[in-house]
């Protein structure tokens, strides 16, 4: 059995953790409240750059799938078209990155 990275567990979890608050939040809904889009903001961006951080790394195919499943639930929350309509009205900024 192999020892799993410590920093790949650390990835894992980080990802976990923005994509539980992405899911838990409705910033289009209270585009007025600053705290609420900086979170929002900061797990957005957490999530691509944890994505690279993972996918960085010689994957099992036990974490690939758990990978993937990180990806198809942050393509499912449509966070970019959150940021686009919000941006639009101008309350949120760009994403550091634009692809899913």
């Amino acid at each position: 059995m192999s020892k799993t990275d410590p920093e790949l567990v650390k990835a894992f979890l980080g990802l976990e953790t923005a994509l539980v608050a992405l899911e838990h939040m409705e910033p289009q809904r209270e585009p007025d409240n600053v705290l609420m889009l900086a979170i929002f903001t900061v797990a957005d961006d957490a999530v691509y750059e944890l994505i690279d951080a993972v996918s960085s790394h010689r994957l099992t195919s036990r974490q690939q799938a758990a990978l993937r499943d990180r990806v198809a639930r942050f393509e499912a929350l449509g966070t970019a078209e959150i940021r686009s309509s919000l941006r639009r009205y101008g309350c949120a900024p760009a994403p550091r990155r634009v692809a899913n």
